[in-house]
Protein backbone atom coordinates (compact mmCIF):
# COMPACT_ATOMS: atom_id res chain seq x y z
CA UNK A 1 0.00 0.00 0.00
CA UNK A 2 1.10 3.61 -1.10
CA UNK A 3 0.18 6.91 0.22
CA UNK A 4 -1.87 8.52 -2.51
CA UNK A 5 0.34 11.41 -4.81
CA UNK A 6 -0.65 14.82 -2.98
CA UNK A 7 -1.99 16.85 -6.54
CA UNK A 8 -2.60 20.35 -4.56
CA UNK A 9 -0.66 21.70 -1.79
CA UNK A 10 -1.93 23.39 0.94
CA UNK A 11 0.86 24.56 3.00
CA UNK A 12 4.86 23.72 2.24
CA UNK A 13 7.50 26.51 4.63
CA UNK A 14 9.99 27.62 2.10
CA UNK A 15 13.24 26.81 4.06
CA UNK A 16 15.55 27.27 0.93
CA UNK A 17 14.60 31.28 0.29
CA UNK A 18 14.57 31.64 4.33
CA UNK A 19 17.35 33.49 6.32
CA UNK A 20 18.98 31.48 9.06
CA UNK A 21 18.51 32.21 12.26
CA UNK A 22 16.06 32.11 14.80
CA UNK A 23 12.33 32.20 13.90
CA UNK A 24 8.73 33.19 15.48
CA UNK A 25 10.35 35.19 18.06
CA UNK A 26 8.25 37.15 19.54
CA UNK A 27 10.91 40.05 20.93
CA UNK A 28 11.34 40.47 17.27
CA UNK A 29 9.47 43.04 15.70
CA UNK A 30 9.61 42.39 12.49
CA UNK A 31 8.20 38.87 11.12
CA UNK A 32 7.76 39.49 7.55
CA UNK A 33 10.83 36.36 7.35
CA UNK A 34 8.15 34.43 8.63
CA UNK A 35 4.57 35.70 6.91
CA UNK A 36 6.81 35.37 3.45
CA UNK A 37 8.18 31.95 3.93
CA UNK A 38 5.39 30.21 6.25
CA UNK A 39 2.49 30.85 4.02
CA UNK A 40 -0.85 29.96 5.20
CA UNK A 41 0.86 28.47 9.08
CA UNK A 42 1.26 29.69 12.13
CA UNK A 43 3.31 29.11 15.49
CA UNK A 44 0.13 29.03 18.12
CA UNK A 45 3.02 28.69 20.49
CA UNK A 46 5.28 31.18 19.68
CA UNK A 47 3.24 34.19 19.44
CA UNK A 48 4.67 37.59 18.89
CA UNK A 49 2.64 39.45 21.77
CA UNK A 50 3.07 37.13 24.66
CA UNK A 51 5.28 34.69 23.71
CA UNK A 52 9.30 36.40 23.50
CA UNK A 53 11.66 33.44 23.20
CA UNK A 54 11.70 30.98 20.87
CA UNK A 55 14.18 28.11 20.45
CA UNK A 56 13.44 27.31 16.79
CA UNK A 57 16.43 27.99 14.63
CA UNK A 58 16.58 27.69 10.62
CA UNK A 59 20.30 25.83 9.82
CA UNK A 60 21.92 23.74 7.07
CA UNK A 61 23.37 20.65 7.79
CA UNK A 62 24.86 17.91 5.07
CA UNK A 63 21.14 17.84 3.77
CA UNK A 64 20.32 21.03 3.10
CA UNK A 65 18.50 23.29 5.34
CA UNK A 66 16.69 22.31 8.28
CA UNK A 67 14.51 23.58 10.93
CA UNK A 68 15.76 22.79 14.48
CA UNK A 69 14.19 22.80 18.04
CA UNK A 70 17.53 23.59 19.88
CA UNK A 71 15.83 22.98 23.27
CA UNK A 72 13.64 20.22 24.99
CA UNK A 73 10.83 23.09 24.24
CA UNK A 74 7.15 22.37 23.42
CA UNK A 75 6.85 23.79 19.59
CA UNK A 76 4.29 23.46 16.41
CA UNK A 77 3.83 24.61 13.09
CA UNK A 78 0.39 24.41 11.64
CA UNK A 79 -1.76 25.38 8.95
CA UNK A 80 -4.27 28.44 9.70
CA UNK A 81 -7.29 26.70 8.12
CA UNK A 82 -8.69 24.52 10.89
CA UNK A 83 -11.27 22.66 8.08
CA UNK A 84 -8.71 19.97 6.91
CA UNK A 85 -9.96 16.65 6.95
CA UNK A 86 -8.93 14.37 3.78
CA UNK A 87 -5.45 14.96 3.25
CA UNK A 88 -1.76 14.34 4.10
CA UNK A 89 0.89 15.76 5.94
CA UNK A 90 4.60 14.65 5.75
CA UNK A 91 8.25 15.70 7.32
CA UNK A 92 11.22 14.68 7.18
CA UNK A 93 12.63 14.60 10.85
CA UNK A 94 15.55 13.63 12.80
CA UNK A 95 15.50 13.34 16.28
CA UNK A 96 18.73 13.74 18.64
CA UNK A 97 17.65 12.70 22.03
CA UNK A 98 15.14 10.33 23.32
CA UNK A 99 13.85 12.45 26.40
CA UNK A 100 12.65 15.84 26.76
CA UNK A 101 11.31 18.11 29.92
CA UNK A 102 8.14 18.55 31.81
CA UNK A 103 6.49 21.57 30.39
CA UNK A 104 2.83 23.75 30.41
CA UNK A 105 1.14 21.44 28.41
CA UNK A 106 2.47 18.25 30.47
CA UNK A 107 4.02 18.73 33.61
CA UNK A 108 5.00 15.26 33.88
CA UNK A 109 7.02 14.75 30.08
CA UNK A 110 9.58 13.31 29.93
CA UNK A 111 9.71 11.01 26.57
CA UNK A 112 10.86 12.73 23.10
CA UNK A 113 7.51 12.74 21.08
CA UNK A 114 8.37 14.73 17.63
CA UNK A 115 6.25 14.41 14.08
CA UNK A 116 3.64 15.35 12.44
CA UNK A 117 0.28 15.99 13.49
CA UNK A 118 -3.60 16.71 11.45
CA UNK A 119 -7.20 17.17 12.19
CA UNK A 120 -5.77 19.49 15.16
CA UNK A 121 -9.15 20.80 17.35
CA UNK A 122 -6.70 22.88 19.48
CA UNK A 123 -3.94 22.12 21.26
CA UNK A 124 -4.95 19.34 23.05
CA UNK A 125 -6.93 17.18 20.84
CA UNK A 126 -5.44 16.22 17.59
CA UNK A 127 -3.97 12.87 15.72
CA UNK A 128 0.27 12.63 16.24
CA UNK A 129 2.04 10.32 14.11
CA UNK A 130 5.76 10.79 15.59
CA UNK A 131 9.07 9.46 16.46
CA UNK A 132 9.01 8.55 20.10
CA UNK A 133 12.19 7.76 22.86
CA UNK A 134 14.51 6.04 20.93
CA UNK A 135 12.93 2.85 19.96
CA UNK A 136 9.15 3.73 18.72
CA UNK A 137 7.32 5.63 16.03
CA UNK A 138 3.62 5.71 16.64
CA UNK A 139 0.32 7.07 16.01
CA UNK A 140 -1.72 8.98 18.39
CA UNK A 141 -4.99 10.20 19.34
CA UNK A 142 -4.66 12.81 22.12
CA UNK A 143 -7.91 14.36 23.86
CA UNK A 144 -6.42 16.27 27.08
CA UNK A 145 -3.89 14.11 29.17
CA UNK A 146 -5.31 10.67 27.29
CA UNK A 147 -2.97 9.72 24.69
CA UNK A 148 -4.63 6.71 22.89
CA UNK A 149 -2.45 4.54 20.10
CA UNK A 150 -3.94 3.62 17.04
CA UNK A 151 -0.83 2.22 16.05
CA UNK A 152 3.31 1.62 16.41
CA UNK A 153 6.32 -0.01 15.18
CA UNK A 154 9.50 -0.23 17.55
CA UNK A 155 12.77 0.06 15.76
CA UNK A 156 16.37 1.71 16.51
CA UNK A 157 15.66 5.06 15.88
CA UNK A 158 19.08 6.54 14.61
CA UNK A 159 20.14 10.08 15.61
CA UNK A 160 22.38 10.80 13.00
CA UNK A 161 19.84 10.34 9.52
CA UNK A 162 16.35 11.98 9.18
CA UNK A 163 13.08 9.36 9.28
CA UNK A 164 10.40 10.41 6.46
CA UNK A 165 6.90 10.50 7.92
CA UNK A 166 3.81 10.86 6.14
CA UNK A 167 0.13 10.39 7.63
CA UNK A 168 -2.34 10.14 5.07
CA UNK A 169 -6.33 10.46 6.41
CA UNK A 170 -8.99 9.83 4.10
CA UNK A 171 -12.24 9.49 5.67
CA UNK A 172 -11.88 7.81 8.92
CA UNK A 173 -9.26 5.82 7.56
CA UNK A 174 -5.76 7.02 8.89
CA UNK A 175 -2.56 5.57 7.38
CA UNK A 176 0.95 6.27 8.91
CA UNK A 177 4.55 5.09 7.01
CA UNK A 178 7.81 5.51 8.39
CA UNK A 179 10.73 5.10 5.94
CA UNK A 180 8.15 3.79 3.18
CA UNK A 181 6.98 0.93 5.62
CA UNK A 182 3.55 1.08 6.69
CA UNK A 183 3.07 1.54 10.48
CA UNK A 184 -0.38 2.07 11.01
CA UNK A 185 -3.87 1.65 9.37
CA UNK A 186 -6.53 2.35 11.81
CA UNK A 187 -9.77 3.73 11.57
CA UNK A 188 -10.95 6.41 13.77
CA UNK A 189 -13.75 8.88 13.99
CA UNK A 190 -13.03 11.05 17.17
CA UNK A 191 -11.90 14.03 14.90
CA UNK A 192 -13.18 14.79 11.48
CA UNK A 193 -11.30 18.08 10.61
CA UNK A 194 -8.93 20.31 12.04
CA UNK A 195 -5.47 22.13 11.18
CA UNK A 196 -2.19 19.93 10.28
CA UNK A 197 1.70 20.43 10.67
CA UNK A 198 3.94 19.48 13.08
CA UNK A 199 4.52 19.39 16.52
CA UNK A 200 8.10 18.79 18.91
CA UNK A 201 9.13 18.60 22.68
CA UNK A 202 12.80 17.36 22.19
CA UNK A 203 15.94 18.48 20.42
CA UNK A 204 15.42 17.25 16.57
CA UNK A 205 15.09 18.70 12.88
CA UNK A 206 12.53 18.77 10.73
CA UNK A 207 12.95 18.78 6.69
CA UNK A 208 10.53 18.92 3.80
CA UNK A 209 7.49 19.72 5.93
CA UNK A 210 4.12 19.06 3.21
CA UNK A 211 0.63 19.22 3.87
CA UNK A 212 -1.53 18.83 0.58
CA UNK A 213 -4.40 16.73 -0.48
CA UNK A 214 -5.63 15.21 -3.79
CA UNK A 215 -8.44 16.29 -6.06
CA UNK A 216 -11.00 13.93 -4.39
CA UNK A 217 -9.92 15.54 -0.84
CA UNK A 218 -10.11 18.85 -2.32
CA UNK A 219 -13.43 18.55 -4.32
CA UNK A 220 -15.03 17.35 -0.16
CA UNK A 221 -13.42 20.20 1.34
CA UNK A 222 -14.62 22.83 -1.27
CA UNK A 223 -17.95 21.27 -0.47
CA UNK A 224 -17.91 21.46 2.83
CA UNK A 225 -17.26 25.18 2.55
CA UNK A 226 -19.75 25.95 0.56
CA UNK A 227 -22.40 23.85 2.71
CA UNK A 228 -21.07 25.57 5.99
CA UNK A 229 -21.21 28.71 4.15
CA UNK A 230 -25.03 28.13 3.16
CA UNK A 231 -25.84 27.10 6.82
CA UNK A 232 -24.49 30.52 8.29
CA UNK A 233 -26.69 32.33 5.41
CA UNK A 234 -29.50 30.02 6.70
CA UNK A 235 -28.83 30.72 10.21
CA UNK A 236 -28.56 34.42 9.65
CA UNK A 237 -31.91 34.66 8.21
CA UNK A 238 -33.56 33.18 11.20
CA UNK A 239 -32.45 35.38 13.51
CA UNK A 240 -35.04 37.92 13.80
CA UNK A 241 -34.24 41.50 13.36
CA UNK A 242 -33.96 44.36 16.01
CA UNK A 243 -37.59 45.43 16.42
CA UNK A 244 -39.62 48.66 18.72
CA UNK A 245 -41.29 46.47 20.92
CA UNK A 246 -42.42 48.92 22.68
CA UNK A 247 -41.78 52.99 23.33
CA UNK A 248 -42.34 53.96 26.88
CA UNK A 249 -42.55 57.76 28.30
CA UNK A 250 -40.35 57.42 31.43
CA UNK A 251 -39.24 61.62 32.33
CA UNK A 252 -37.75 60.78 35.26
CA UNK A 253 -35.19 57.92 33.96
CA UNK A 254 -32.47 60.41 32.66
CA UNK A 255 -29.37 58.32 33.11
CA UNK A 256 -30.57 55.83 35.55
CA UNK A 257 -30.79 52.01 35.63
CA UNK A 258 -33.71 50.29 34.28
CA UNK A 259 -34.04 46.43 35.63
CA UNK A 260 -36.84 44.43 34.22
CA UNK A 261 -37.76 41.26 37.15
CA UNK A 262 -41.16 39.70 37.93
CA UNK A 263 -42.24 39.86 41.34
CA UNK A 264 -44.19 36.68 41.65
CA UNK A 265 -43.68 33.25 40.00
CA UNK A 266 -46.56 33.37 37.08
CA UNK A 267 -47.38 37.19 37.59
CA UNK A 268 -46.25 40.29 35.43
CA UNK A 269 -43.11 41.48 34.37
CA UNK A 270 -42.36 44.79 36.04
CA UNK A 271 -39.68 47.58 35.42
CA UNK A 272 -37.66 48.74 37.85
CA UNK A 273 -35.93 51.73 37.24
CA UNK A 274 -32.94 53.63 39.78
CA UNK A 275 -33.52 57.36 38.51
CA UNK A 276 -30.50 58.90 38.38
CA UNK A 277 -32.10 62.54 37.31
CA UNK A 278 -33.59 65.47 39.50
CA UNK A 279 -35.59 62.71 41.15
CA UNK A 280 -33.11 60.61 42.74
CA UNK A 281 -34.65 57.46 43.71
CA UNK A 282 -36.78 53.83 42.99
CA UNK A 283 -39.53 54.02 40.05
CA UNK A 284 -41.59 50.78 39.33
CA UNK A 285 -43.69 50.87 36.30
CA UNK A 286 -45.43 48.40 34.14
CA UNK A 287 -45.33 47.84 30.78
CA UNK A 288 -47.72 49.76 29.51
CA UNK A 289 -45.36 52.47 31.11
CA UNK A 290 -47.75 53.50 34.15
CA UNK A 291 -46.23 54.32 37.49
CA UNK A 292 -47.00 52.06 40.78
CA UNK A 293 -45.00 53.20 43.08
CA UNK A 294 -41.63 55.02 43.82
CA UNK A 295 -39.63 55.94 46.87
CA UNK A 296 -36.96 58.15 47.34
CA UNK A 297 -33.34 57.09 48.01
CA UNK A 298 -31.45 57.85 50.83
CA UNK A 299 -28.58 59.77 50.77
CA UNK A 300 -27.14 61.37 47.14
CA UNK A 301 -28.63 58.83 44.89
CA UNK A 302 -30.55 55.56 44.45
CA UNK A 303 -27.51 53.62 44.51
CA UNK A 304 -27.68 49.88 43.18
CA UNK A 305 -30.18 47.51 43.32
CA UNK A 306 -30.51 44.75 45.60
CA UNK A 307 -32.13 41.36 45.05
CA UNK A 308 -34.67 39.44 47.43
CA UNK A 309 -34.28 35.83 48.42
CA UNK A 310 -37.58 35.14 46.70
CA UNK A 311 -38.00 31.31 47.72
CA UNK A 312 -36.22 31.65 51.15
CA UNK A 313 -33.10 28.89 49.85
CA UNK A 314 -30.60 31.49 50.86
CA UNK A 315 -29.91 32.68 47.29
CA UNK A 316 -30.92 36.12 45.63
CA UNK A 317 -32.54 35.76 42.58
CA UNK A 318 -33.90 37.86 40.26
CA UNK A 319 -36.74 36.96 37.31
CA UNK A 320 -35.42 38.09 33.62
CA UNK A 321 -37.63 39.76 31.24
CA UNK A 322 -38.37 36.01 29.53
CA UNK A 323 -39.17 34.88 33.00
CA UNK A 324 -36.54 32.81 33.50
CA UNK A 325 -34.53 32.70 37.07
CA UNK A 326 -30.88 33.65 37.64
CA UNK A 327 -29.58 34.04 40.31
CA UNK A 328 -26.53 35.24 42.82
CA UNK A 329 -24.97 33.57 45.67
CA UNK A 330 -22.26 33.95 47.74
CA UNK A 331 -19.60 31.25 48.39
CA UNK A 332 -17.60 30.93 51.15
CA UNK A 333 -14.25 28.74 52.24
CA UNK A 334 -11.53 28.61 54.83
CA UNK A 335 -9.65 31.72 52.72
CA UNK A 336 -12.78 33.99 52.46
CA UNK A 337 -16.10 34.59 49.98
CA UNK A 338 -16.86 35.66 46.89
CA UNK A 339 -20.25 36.47 45.17
CA UNK A 340 -21.18 34.26 42.02
CA UNK A 341 -23.18 35.15 39.14
CA UNK A 342 -25.31 32.14 37.99
CA UNK A 343 -27.14 32.67 34.55
CA UNK A 344 -30.95 31.55 33.86
CA UNK A 345 -29.27 27.96 31.67
CA UNK A 346 -27.00 26.66 34.40
CA UNK A 347 -29.57 28.02 37.03
CA UNK A 348 -31.85 25.56 35.71
CA UNK A 349 -29.74 23.20 35.26
CA UNK A 350 -29.00 22.81 38.94
CA UNK A 351 -32.58 23.59 41.35
CA UNK A 352 -30.75 20.62 43.46
CA UNK A 353 -27.56 22.31 44.06
CA UNK A 354 -28.39 25.60 44.72
CA UNK A 355 -29.65 25.58 48.32
CA UNK A 356 -28.09 26.98 51.39
CA UNK A 357 -25.36 25.22 53.05
CA UNK A 358 -25.03 23.42 50.25
CA UNK A 359 -21.42 22.09 49.36
CA UNK A 360 -20.72 22.29 45.81
CA UNK A 361 -17.69 23.41 43.28
CA UNK A 362 -18.11 26.69 41.06
CA UNK A 363 -15.98 26.73 37.75
CA UNK A 364 -16.34 30.13 36.37
CA UNK A 365 -14.42 33.35 34.74
CA UNK A 366 -13.72 36.71 36.87
CA UNK A 367 -15.52 39.71 35.77
CA UNK A 368 -13.91 42.74 37.03
CA UNK A 369 -15.88 45.19 35.41
CA UNK A 370 -17.14 46.45 38.65
CA UNK A 371 -14.99 47.70 41.77
CA UNK A 372 -15.95 44.45 43.82
CA UNK A 373 -15.07 41.32 41.18
CA UNK A 374 -17.48 38.55 40.90
CA UNK A 375 -17.42 35.06 39.43
CA UNK A 376 -19.67 34.16 36.46
CA UNK A 377 -20.66 30.60 36.78
CA UNK A 378 -20.00 28.41 34.07
CA UNK A 379 -20.10 24.67 35.61
CA UNK A 380 -21.17 23.39 39.34
CA UNK A 381 -20.46 20.27 40.06
CA UNK A 382 -20.95 18.15 43.85
CA UNK A 383 -18.24 18.56 46.21
CA UNK A 384 -18.04 14.99 46.18
CA UNK A 385 -17.74 14.34 41.95
CA UNK A 386 -15.22 16.52 42.39
CA UNK A 387 -12.39 14.40 42.34
CA UNK A 388 -13.78 11.80 39.84
CA UNK A 389 -14.58 14.74 37.30
CA UNK A 390 -11.82 16.69 37.15
CA UNK A 391 -8.80 14.73 38.33
CA UNK A 392 -6.13 14.85 35.23
CA UNK A 393 -3.49 12.24 37.07
CA UNK A 394 -2.57 11.07 40.10
CA UNK A 395 0.98 10.22 41.65
CA UNK A 396 1.91 7.67 43.78
CA UNK A 397 4.84 8.17 46.38
CA UNK A 398 7.17 5.41 47.08
CA UNK A 399 9.97 5.02 49.27
CA UNK A 400 12.45 2.91 47.78
CA UNK A 401 14.11 1.76 51.75
CA UNK A 402 12.10 -1.61 52.74
CA UNK A 403 9.89 -1.35 49.65
CA UNK A 404 9.71 -5.65 48.68
CA UNK A 405 7.89 -7.01 45.70
CA UNK A 406 4.98 -8.10 47.46
CA UNK A 407 3.79 -4.56 48.60
CA UNK A 408 4.66 -3.64 44.68
CA UNK A 409 2.36 -6.83 44.00
CA UNK A 410 -0.46 -5.09 46.22
CA UNK A 411 -0.46 -1.97 44.60
CA UNK A 412 -0.51 -3.10 41.01
CA UNK A 413 -3.92 -5.50 42.06
CA UNK A 414 -5.40 -1.75 44.06
CA UNK A 415 -4.83 -0.49 40.39
CA UNK A 416 -6.17 -3.38 38.22
CA UNK A 417 -9.29 -3.09 40.54
CA UNK A 418 -9.70 0.11 39.77
CA UNK A 419 -9.26 0.69 36.00
CA UNK A 420 -10.26 3.73 34.55
CA UNK A 421 -9.17 6.94 32.17
CA UNK A 422 -7.23 8.58 34.48
CA UNK A 423 -2.82 8.34 34.28
CA UNK A 424 -0.88 6.79 36.98
CA UNK A 425 2.68 7.87 37.75
CA UNK A 426 4.70 6.19 40.23
CA UNK A 427 7.21 8.96 42.38
CA UNK A 428 10.28 6.71 44.01
CA UNK A 429 12.29 8.14 46.35
CA UNK A 430 15.65 6.96 47.61
CA UNK A 431 17.02 7.41 50.91
CA UNK A 432 19.26 10.40 49.91
CA UNK A 433 16.18 12.46 48.57
CA UNK A 434 16.59 12.22 44.84
CA UNK A 435 13.08 10.72 42.60
CA UNK A 436 12.42 9.01 39.62
CA UNK A 437 9.00 9.22 38.13
CA UNK A 438 7.71 6.39 35.82
CA UNK A 439 4.58 6.14 34.22
CA UNK A 440 3.80 2.11 34.25
CA UNK A 441 1.48 2.36 31.05
CA UNK A 442 -1.96 2.36 29.90
CA UNK A 443 -2.69 -0.38 31.24
CA UNK A 444 -2.90 0.97 34.80
CA UNK A 445 -5.04 4.14 34.79
CA UNK A 446 -7.61 4.26 37.03
CA UNK A 447 -11.23 5.78 37.92
CA UNK A 448 -10.84 8.35 40.52
CA UNK A 449 -12.75 7.33 43.55
CA UNK A 450 -12.56 7.78 47.45
CA UNK A 451 -12.49 3.90 47.78
CA UNK A 452 -9.23 3.78 45.41
CA UNK A 453 -7.40 6.57 47.72
CA UNK A 454 -8.24 4.82 51.09
CA UNK A 455 -6.86 1.81 49.79
CA UNK A 456 -3.57 3.11 48.52
CA UNK A 457 -3.32 5.08 51.70
CA UNK A 458 -4.02 2.26 53.81
CA UNK A 459 -1.09 0.38 52.03
CA UNK A 460 1.38 3.18 51.66
CA UNK A 461 0.52 5.37 54.58
CA UNK A 462 -1.16 9.57 54.70
CA UNK A 463 -0.58 11.64 51.78
CA UNK A 464 1.01 8.75 50.07
CA UNK A 465 -1.40 9.90 47.04
CA UNK A 466 -1.47 13.53 44.98
CA UNK A 467 -3.87 14.34 42.49
CA UNK A 468 -3.79 17.18 39.61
Amino acid sequence: MQPIPITRTIAEPDLENCPMGFLFRGRDPDWSKEERCFVHMEAPLNHRHWSPETYLFLIEDQEGRALENVAKSETLIITRDRHLADCRVEARVRQFIPGALPNMDDEYCTVARNGVIFRMQDLRRYYQFCLEGYDRVALYRRRDYDREVLGERRFPLDPRRYHHLVAQVQGDRICCWCDGELVADARDTAYAEGAAGIRMNSICRFQGIRVGTWEEGHAGYVSRMEQREKQLREMRETIPRPALWRKLSLPRLQGGRPHFFRPQEGGPVRLLVANGGEFKGHSLYDLEGKLLWETPAQGEGPGEFKFADMDGDGIKEIVTKKGDRMGFLTLQDLSGSCEIVVFPDLYKANPTLLRRDATIFIRGKINSRDDIPKVIAEEIVPLDEVKKRFTRLISIDLHTAGLDPDLLQKLKDILASHRGKVPVYLSFRDPSGKTAVIQPGDTYRVETTDELFQAIESLLGENAVKIR
